[in-house]
């Protein structure tokens, strides 16, 4: 067979090839557009005076930039290369937003005889998206299971957790912190939610009770969580970021949450005697364990605060479920 130069396909490239190469242009450009952009406000917004009146168009304009920083995550590609840039420009952005907004307020009240009440404040040193950044693919990894147990076991229980868990993970951290492990705020209790729904669904006896309930609701395929039951995660989860703002601010000791989560240890609620117990059960040996690793981090106020504000916030989150009407249904036909 003769080989004709003409045909070498890296000297001539396929039109497949050369399409390929474009679009691969193409993104590299519109990344770096994205980069230059995203440095220019972070610029513009550093040589604004908090104390002067920002125009509303500009406000408004700023605004829309914050909303739309999630959206430049969604790429996996592009996640390593926005991360940093994003939390930076976010933290500035909230900064400036937040002052303009306060500045206008105290204005308007100033003016009125009528004292009107404020929306409700972002709590200090968090912002809240909505669109959730799984950074650490704890979510894919929870969903690629859930996923795979869908035709075998009920995912109603292991549904309420992962949104707890999605929750945790709208918000970032915007504050300063003298501590190299402040993303442990957000990672650690989601890390053990994981733990708990792996528990649920891959260990005795609760993966029996899972599938005993697959095959008791076998049209149950398909789990959706309710407004109610959406809101009742975020004041939840809000609980658990508000305790963790006061401390990391100074209104919260670690004594104050250690307390609670004592208490909570002590008498975990399993439910009333008509309802099985070895569901919420999976979740009290999940706090027992993070009671152990909390042993462990004597001398570490930090990580001791976060483990037992997990506790807590697991605990809650089990209660929930136990007075909830759909899940107090499903755990009395286990029973």
């Amino acid at each position: 067979m003769n080989f004709n130069e003409d045909q070498d396909p890296l000297k001539n490239p396929s039109p497949n090839q050369s399409t390929l190469r474009l679009l691969e242009g193409k993104l590299d450009f519109l990344i770096n557009l994205n980069l230059t952009s995203m440095n220019l406000i972070i610029a513009l917004c550093s040589n604004i005076n908090e104390r002067d009146r920002i125009p509303e168009g500009l406000r408004n304009e700023l605004k829309a930039i914050h909303s739309a920083l999630p959206n430049l995550l969604t790429l996996k590609e592009t996640r390593p290369v926005f991360m940093n840039l994003v939390e930076s420009l976010d933290s500035k952005l909230m900064e400036i937003i937040g002052t303009s907004a306060s500045n206008e307020a105290r204005e308007q009240i100033d003016d009125s005889p009528i004292l009107r009440t404020s929306n409700k404040e972002v709590i200090k040193g968090f912002n809240r998206y909505e669109s959730l950044i799984d950074k650490w693919g704890i979510i894919e990894s929870i969903e690629s299971l859930m996923n795979s147990y869908a035709n075998l076991s009920n995912l109603a229980f292991p549904t309420y957790y992962l949104h707890g868990c999605k929750e945790i993970q709208r918000y970032t951290l915007t504050q300063e912190i003298p501590n190299p492990n402040s993303h442990e705020i957000i990672q650690f209790p989601c890390l053990k939610i994981r733990d708990l729904i792996f528990k649920l669904l891959r260990e005795a006896p609760a993966a029996r009770l899972l599938q005993n309930l697959r095959k008791m609701f076998p049209l149950q395929n398909k789990i959706e969580i309710s407004t109610v039951e959406e809101s009742t995660i975020h004041e939840i989860v809000e609980k658990y970021i508000t305790s963790t703002s006061d401390f990391l601010n100074g209104k919260r000791t670690l004594s104050d949450t250690v307390r609670i989560s004592s208490s909570v240890l002590q008498q975990y609620n399993l439910g009333p005697g008509d309802l099985e117990s070895r569901i919420p059960n999976v979740s009290f040996s999940v706090v027992k364990d993070i009671q152990k690793e909390f042993q462990l981090a004597r001398g570490n106020d930090f990580r001791q605060f976060i483990y037992s504000e997990t506790i807590v916030l697991i605990h809650r989150l089990n209660d929930a479920i136990l007075n909830n009407d759909r899940f107090i249904v499903l755990l009395r036909r286990l029973k």
